[in-house]
């Protein structure tokens, strides 16, 4: 990245029914220091639900926008006009239609995706999560893996398409696939301090090594969701389950952009990573834990920059999005700022050499 140029990094996370990217405005470096990015969006949409030859609105995927009720009688006069069989059919059509996988049904899409995002977000680097085969402890690939391989290959195929055709500015963009494995070992030295337990209590932190070939998917989806909603809590200065703000330590930290949707997508995260953390907190404990004040609350809120602190919503959390699963949001955002780490890293080495930075380097 350019010290004096803005950058603009779109990172995203593979999937078809769950691909999710995150936006982030990096502001050019202040006496060669990194600035904290902007998250400009923060958005997951199913692939299936895209329309070929369109220009897609990514403020609110289909998944994260609030469902609305059916009206009792629309199904009824549907079947009054079409009859029983016939709406079945249709409807049965209409399903096959959106799960199908067929190549050239995924190749419109793979354009209209990566088309619309270029023309929204004029990005300057694009991260993409690197895919790999998973047998899920079975002796056979899952099929859903080779699909989003497959998918994967295609934005890649879209993206080098667009670069020789148009040029200019679109020709410039570095594109670089990001593999999960390479995030998982640089956060492992911070795995410790995600445990509940006070640090006199813990015994001690097995291997990296050791930890990354024995932890469970979930686990290592847990903790990139936790470590998403970690920063979210320092950088906005929320209290999540009775705790105070995590303390980032040398990591970078993150603003917010004044759009509403990406702070109504902030505050759904952290609404929902609270019930999770306190759920698991009170299991761990088996009691109860007891809620800060309104007061502290307050008193903390007011500490924080306004222009970094997302809305609050109300009590009866009306206002909240109901954003169903974290993990994708958290991957693509944790890809975004690893990655950033990775090359604030490396050019600090390439100014100051190998001295001037800890122990633990990333890429």
């Amino acid at each position: 990245m350019s010290d004096k140029e803005p950058a603009r990094i779109l990172s995203i996370d593979m999937g078809i029914r769950n691909l999710a990217f995150a936006h982030l405005l990096v502001p050019p470096r202040q006496a060669g220091v990194l600035s904290s990015p902007i998250l400009n969006a923060w958005c997951r949409l199913s692939v299936s639900s895209l329309a070929s030859n369109s220009v897609l609105d990514f403020h609110m995927g289909e998944e994260m926008k609030p469902k609305g009720k059916i009206a009792k009688g629309s199904k009824t006069k549907a079947l009054n006009i079409l009859g029983a069989g016939q709406y079945d059919r249709i409807v049965l059509q209409n399903e096959q239609e959106k799960e199908s996988f067929a190549p050239k049904l995924y190749a419109a899409h793979a354009y209209t995706l990566m088309s619309s995002l270029l023309a929204t977000y004029k990005p300057t680097h694009i991260l993409i999560e690197r895919q790999r085969f998973r047998s899920g402890g079975g002796s056979a690939v899952q099929e859903w893996t080779i699909r989003v391989g497959v998918f994967e290959g295609m934005l890649y195929a879209v993206l080098r398409a667009i670069q020789q055709e148009r040029k200019g500015d679109v020709a410039n963009i570095v594109i670089q696939g990001v593999e999960p494995q390479r995030i998982m070992k640089y956060w492992m030295g911070d795995e410790e301090d995600l445990s509940p337990e006070p640090k006199a209590k813990r015994t001690a932190a097995p291997s990296t090594k050791h930890i990354s070939q024995s932890m469970s998917p979930n686990r290592r989806k847990q903790i990139k969701i936790d470590l998403i909603g970690r920063l979210l809590s320092s950088c906005t200065g929320s209290h999540v389950s009775g705790t105070q703000p995590a303390n980032l330590g040398d990591h970078i930290s993150i603003q917010f952009s004044t759009d509403r949707q990406v702070n109504e997508v902030v505050n759904a995260y952290l609404k929902k990573w609270g019930k999770k953390t306190r759920k698991a907190s009170i299991m761990k404990k088996g009691g109860f834990i007891i809620p800060i004040s309104s007061s502290s609350s307050s008193s903390s809120s007011s500490s924080s920059s306004s222009s970094n602190m997302p809305p609050h919503t109300g009590a009866d959390g009306s206002q909240t999005l109901e954003i169903g699963k974290l993990d994708d949001l958290a991957d693509c955002l944790l890809q975004a700022m690893t990655w950033l780490e990775w090359q604030n890293t490396r050019q600090t080495i390439s100014r100051y050499g190998l001295e001037a930075v800890s122990s633990k380097v990333g890429g």
